[in-house]
């Protein structure tokens, strides 16, 4: 029961940074967009 509880904990880790880092992906993508394009309006 003990290692199961690991493993899913391990698991939910594993999710919690990897969601972590496709939000920051996802913010650095939209920030570069936004000033490329404010770069060409310009």
């Amino acid at each position: 029961m003990a290692k199961i509880e690991v493993q899913i904990r391990s698991c939910f880790c594993c999710g919690l940074s990897l969601a972590t880092i496709l939000i920051a992906f996802y913010t650095l993508v939209s920030f570069f967009l936004f000033y490329y394009a404010a770069y060409i309006s310009s």
